[in-house]
């Protein structure tokens, strides 16, 4: 499955970005040059919503470290929404749980 990815803009509120597919090798820089883009755009934080994100490799875990460091340097924060058990587990595998601010919902 290829990868997409979808953006909510809310009203007083930073965007939430639906990411489906696979968040890989071969779309993961293309996918952190967008989100780094609308972190500088936004005045507020940002959601990534993994709940339809069936697979992401290291390349894939390195751009979310990149837009997580990016957006503390900027005061801002990205916030990973409905993170399914799947993707949940290679946080914890990979001891990165803890760099990740993890929410059920938008308003959590």
């Amino acid at each position: 499955m290829s990868f997409r990815r979808e953006i909510e803009e809310r009203q007083d509120k930073g965007p939430v970005i639906k990411l489906f597919g696979e968040l890989d090798i071969y779309t993961s820089t293309d996918f952190k040059d967008e989100v780094l883009e609308i972190l500088e755009k936004y005045k507020d934080n940002i959601y990534l919503d993994l709940k339809d994100l069936e697979y992401i490799d290291s390349t894939g875990l390195g751009s979310l470290i990149a837009l997580v460091k990016t957006a503390k340097e900027i005061d801002k924060k990205v916030y990973l929404k409905d993170v399914n058990e799947r993707i949940r587990k290679l946080f914890k595998i990979t001891a990165l749980e803890d760099m990740f601010i993890f929410v059920g919902g938008i308003n959590d």
